[in-house]
């Protein structure tokens, strides 16, 4: 027997580790960085493309930052989850990061998008839209966590 923190165990049992999920092989952390670029374009222009819909709308400018920074919280889900995904449900601290760089990417790609529409890059500078940023982020993160 040996003493381990919960008790004594069998020396098989008591060896201490960590479990396999909690580590990704380089292939995981490939497809899941193939997972991030995509991810971050298609989601990107799609919220260019939502923001030029809205844009050409009568709404004020606080309201059109508001709905682009729910957008934003909201690409965390699916951002995070297809991240995980792709790393085979890996829960390793590169994959959490990965996860956040997708929402980063969907920020960044969807500026880019946004101003070849015809939209300002001035919406999505507004506080709204990068607290909404970071919260979609937080998302995807927690999506991969353990």
């Amino acid at each position: 027997m040996v003493t381990s923190p919960v008790g004594a165990r069998c020396p098989d049992c008591a060896r201490i580790g960590r479990p396999k999920i909690m580590d990704a092989n380089a292939g995981d952390l490939g497809r899941a960085a193939t997972a991030t670029v995509v991810v971050g374009v298609v989601g990107g222009v799609g919220i260019a493309v939502v923001a030029r819909l809205l844009y050409a709308s009568p709404l004020a400018s606080f309201l059109l930052a508001l709905i682009i920074a729910v957008l934003f919280i909201g690409a965390g889900v699916p951002a995070g989850e297809t991240i995980r995904r792709a790393a085979n449900r890996s829960m390793d601290t590169r994959v959490r990061y990965l996860a956040a760089l997708s929402v980063f990417l969907v920020y960044v790609v969807g500026i880019v998008a946004a101003q070849l529409l015809g939209v300002p890059n001035g919406l999505f500078v507004q506080l709204f839209v990068l607290i909404g940023l970071a919260m979609g982020m937080w998302t995807a993160m927690n999506r991969v966590r353990p």
